[in-house]
């Protein structure tokens, strides 16, 4: 039996595909999408919670929904993360 990367597999017979490199604003664009989608999910959270808090009639203090992320505050997580990518 042959393993597909094993001693007794033969380098010439597997094609490696390399994908296109992406432009700087293809990249920017990336990171801007992953902020944008880590926001997100912060909010779905943080509003999950809240309104399971309020549902709860032994809860005597209730608790502010959150904010919707604002574009200024998806732009500063993709710089954090473009920062931290650039760092390593």
């Amino acid at each position: 039996m042959q393993l597909e990367f094993g001693f007794n597999s033969r380098p010439e017979e597997h094609k490696y595909t390399h994908e296109k490199s992406m432009s700087h604003y293809e990249l920017r664009f990336e990171i801007f999408k992953q902020a944008n989608k880590l926001a997100q999910d912060q909010y779905n959270a943080e509003f999950a919670f809240a309104e399971m808090w309020n549902k709860d009639r032994s809860k005597t203090v209730k608790i502010d929904f959150p904010n919707f992320p604002t574009y200024e505050y998806i732009e500063e997580l993709a710089t954090k993360i473009n920062d931290f990518v650039d760092s390593k």
